[in-house]
């Protein structure tokens, strides 16, 4: 049973807020299931970690899960957003994917602003 409530403006605040991802070189790891899996571990400013998932079917490009949670403090994850896909979710990977902008150098941000301007252009 979840032990914790937050109300949306929390949520919200949690899912937008700008985030670096620490370790950009993640490498994809085989899942059972004939799938393969990417894990990110972000942090935003205040000090909040995030664990950002791409989980693929290995036999269908088009069907995935993409998802971003919060790693509570004491290591319990909530999640804030998920898509699962089959190819009709398509778009949401690439909304996704384009909300997270990876820089040269090994720097990757994602959210924030980009997240906002970008849910006002689909409005």
């Amino acid at each position: 049973m979840n032990d914790l409530l937050l109300p949306n403006d929390d949520l919200t605040a949690l899912r937008v807020a700008t985030k670096r991802v620490t370790n950009p070189g993640a490498r994809w790891r085989d899942k059972p299931g004939r799938h393969k899996q990417q894990n990110f571990v972000a942090a935003s400013e205040d000090g909040e970690r995030y664990r950002v998932y791409l989980r693929q079917n290995l036999d269908d490009d088009r069907d995935f899960s993409c998802g971003l949670a919060w790693i509570r403090r004491g290591g319990r994850g909530v999640s804030l957003v998920r898509y699962n896909g089959a190819s009709v979710l398509y778009a949401k990977f690439v909304l996704l994917r384009r909300w997270c902008r990876f820089g040269g150098h090994g720097d990757a941000t994602f959210g924030g602003d980009q997240a906002e301007r970008g849910r006002a252009q689909r409005a």
